[in-house]
């Protein structure tokens, strides 16, 4: 019996004291980096108050921006808002809308210059903020978009002439200024 007694135990022995196997495996961990993304799309009117008639920038169906121009004619005897516009941004974080003209605010025939140019203002205004530009400025206003927003933050660009243009002070031809809306991520 004690033959069997020390055997037993010193196969315990033996097995407790082997060293265990270590596992054959490794730890792998994919990142990715999503930088901050923000997309603009208009609805222009081809004549300002009236219908949307194009849609130019991003296409949130395909995911891509084509036609990026559009043209809207305004009223220069009116000094009520125009609305040229309706602005969406669309992002994964906050993004604000800045907007500049060609020629700093001013319709112009030819070079400009005296009975050539009509000054104007634009406002972008809607989800209760509003922001107005006029000459030498630029008109920004924050957007708080969220990442997979289907429509985005909506605004309205809307263009106001001081004073309505007396169409006998002016020289003939067509008035017209650039303006670009640029969306830009907040910092």
């Amino acid at each position: 019996m004690m033959k069997k007694l020390l055997m037993a135990a010193t196969a315990a022995t033996a097995l407790t004291a082997t060293p265990a196997m270590a596992a054959p495996s490794i730890d792998i961990t994919a990142t990715a980096q999503v930088q901050r993304v923000c997309q603009l799309r208009a609805n222009v009117r081809s004549v300002a108050n009236g219908t949307g008639d194009q849609t130019i920038g991003y296409d949130p169906a395909t995911g891509t921006s084509t036609v990026t121009t559009g043209t809207s004619a305004v009223n220069l005897a009116s000094t009520t808002a125009q609305t040229l516009a309706s602005l969406s941004g669309f992002g994964n974080g906050g993004c604000r809308l800045e907007v500049n003209t060609l020629n700093n605010f001013k319709l112009q025939n030819g070079s400009g210059g005296a009975n050539r140019e009509v000054p104007f203002n634009l406002t972008l205004s809607g989800g209760g903020a509003n922001a107005t530009g006029s000459a030498n400025g630029t008109v920004s206003l924050n957007l708080g978009t969220e990442p997979g927003q289907p429509l985005g933050q909506t605004r309205s660009l809307s263009l106001t002439f001081p004073t309505a243009a007396n169409p006998v002070n002016l020289a003939a031809g067509t008035y017209q200024d650039v303006i670009t809306v640029t969306i830009i991520p907040n910092a």
